[in-house]
């Protein structure tokens, strides 16, 4: 698949946590070799669109340092200018229905990356902003609903928060949670790798396991509630393995979130306590992004995976390669 990046739209420019870390390094004198990128990308982001993540947002917050936080934070909102990406769990429904509408040869019901890439906390957190009312309260106009709500989803509001953080006791039992996620799904793989008797054989594990828990459900209520019958509708999806895949594929976000858990359970020593953050942000980075900046060892599994030539997305592993591509927007 073509890249996106000669497309007209404002190049979509993902970066892993420590590219942003490096650069704000950079920006602010501490690492002279990543000082003329800093400001590069800084100057160029008024044509660009640098988004931040909820992996962004949590990391940001888990420094306790302030000041580090307050400087990672400033570089941040000043290069993103309040864009943020969608968590992937939020775009999960939307694609296996625009999934189920293209495969019936129906225009799609929504317009996915404008629903990815908005402006605003809420965004960022996959929440949509309100106000709400203690009973009997007297409502706003709409029209002082909407600066309310304009106020809270501005960067300045992201940046106060993000700059603000959280306490120490919340932090260390947030990273606890994760190291107990990662000892639990370290366990299950050790019991799909005695499953299955090769690769393959995993792969299929997997993407039965996720159509059964998670596509299939949602599939048949957005197929009835349009009037279709699911059933003449399976027997043309699962007819063979190639009408599967291209099914699969057609959900962007789950499909890379499958293909690079199966790599990490196939290829990885370990379960990391942080790969539960890592795989849901690129999980809906490669295929919305024109350009997603991550660590060797994730570069490695959207290589291997195919994931940047599926989706059409240029995936580097160094912020020298991203010094490139700045110097051409």
């Amino acid at each position: 698949m073509e890249s996106r990046m000669s497309r007209p739209d404002p190049i979509r420019i993902y970066l892993d946590t420590w590219v942003w870390i490096d650069l704000m390094r950079g920006h602010f004198g501490q690492a002279p070799e990543y000082n003329r990128i800093a400001k590069e990308v800084l100057a160029k982001s008024h044509q660009a669109v640098f988004p931040l993540s909820f992996t962004h947002f949590s990391e940001a917050l888990r420094q306790l340092d302030h000041e580090k936080r307050k400087k990672l934070a400033e570089y941040m909102i000043r290069v993103s200018h309040g864009w943020t990406i969608l968590p992937a769990w939020s775009v999960i429904v939307p694609e296996i229905k625009n999934a189920c509408l293209k495969f019936l040869g129906l225009p799609p019901k929504y317009d996915l990356p404008k629903l990815v890439f908005k402006k605003g906390i809420s965004q960022l957190l996959g929440q949509v902003g309100t106000l709400e009312y203690k009973p009997g309260a007297k409502r706003l106009t709409p029209e002082m609903e909407q600066r309310i709500l304009g106020t809270v989803e501005s960067a300045d509001t992201l940046l106060l928060v993000m700059e603000t953080g959280l306490g120490r006791d919340f932090i260390e039992n947030d990273l606890e949670r994760l190291r107990a996620t990662a000892r639990k799904l370290e366990s299950i793989r050790t019991v799909e790798s005695k499953r299955a008797k090769n690769n393959d054989e995993r792969r299929k594990f997997a993407t039965v396991s996720y159509f059964t828990e998670e596509v299939n459900p949602t599939a048949i209520r957005f197929l009835l509630s349009i009037n279709q019958n699911p059933g003449p509708f399976a027997d043309r999806v699962f007819k063979d393995e190639k009408a599967v895949e291209n099914f699969f594929q057609a959900m962007p976000t789950s499909y890379c979130n499958v293909q690079l858990t199966l790599f990490r359970d196939i290829y990885a020593k370990k379960v990391q306590s942080n790969d539960m953050y890592d795989i849901s942000s690129l999980s809906i980075a490669i295929p919305y992004s024109d350009v997603v900046v991550c660590e060797k060892a994730w570069h490695s599994a959207v290589k291997k995976m195919k994931l940047d030539s599926l989706y059409g997305t240029t995936v580097l592993r160094s912020i020298k390669e991203l010094g490139s591509i700045v110097a051409q927007i």
